[in-house]
């Protein structure tokens, strides 16, 4: 198995696992969004 091919899975790995950590903060993110903006809307 050359190398290269190892260090290319590597860093698939590495995008893939940086994408995830991007989407679940994303969707905490638009989660609290829509958690503060129901209880703003409770509050008025």
């Amino acid at each position: 198995m050359p190398a290269h091919v190892d260090l290319e899975a590597v860093v698939a790995g590495i995008q893939v696992t940086l994408f995830g950590d991007a989407l679940v903060s994303g969707v905490q993110l638009a989660l609290l969004v829509v958690a503060v903006g129901a209880e703003a809307t409770l509050y008025i």
